[in-house]
C-alpha cells in the first residue's frame, strides 16, 4: 500500500491489485482490522476492502489535506462531499447518480472538520 504520485496502490483482502486516484476516494470505512475504502469508477461509486489498518492509512494520507478524518471508523474526501447536515446528528453524504452514503462525524470532531472542510472549500 503506497501513494505514487496522485494515486494510491493498493491490494485487496482477495488478492487483486488496484491504482486508484486520490481525487477518486469518497471515503474510508475502518471495519475491524481491515479498511474499505469507497471511490468513484465509471459513473458509480465503488468499494475494496483492504488488509490495512485504519491508522497505517493515515499515515499513508498524511501529507494529502483534503482528508480528514471525522470519526474513529471514517476518513472523508473535503472535496467530494455533497452534503453536510447536522440533524439530528452530524453527519456528510456523498451521492453519485442514485447511490447515497451517509457518513457520521464525531460531535467531538465536528468543530475541527467544519474548520477544515471550509479552508479547502475556499482554496479549490
Amino acid at each position: 500500500m503506497r501513494i505514487v504520485g496522485k494515486y494510491f496502490e493498493f491490494e485487496s483482502v482477495a488478492g487483486n491489485q488496484f491504482k486508484v486516484s486520490l481525487d477518486d476516494i469518497l471515503f474510508v470505512e475502518a471495519n475491524g482490522k481491515n479498511i474499505r475504502c469507497y471511490y468513484e469508477k465509471d459513473n458509480e461509486i465503488k468499494s475494496n476492502a483492504i488488509n490495512l489498518s485504519m491508522k497505517d492509512f493515515i499515515h499513508i494520507i498524511d501529507k494529502h489535506h483534503q482528508f480528514f478524518r471525522v470519526h474513529k471508523s471514517y476518513v472523508v474526501n473535503c472535496t467530494k462531499i455533497r452534503e453536510l447536515d447536522s440533524f439530528p446528528v452530524y453527519f456528510v453524504k456523498f451521492m453519485l447518480n442514485n447511490q447515497n452514503f451517509v457518513v457520521p462525524v464525531s460531535r467531538f470532531r465536528k468543530t475541527e472538520f467544519y474548520k477544515h472542510y471550509i479552508e479547502i472549500k475556499q482554496a479549490s
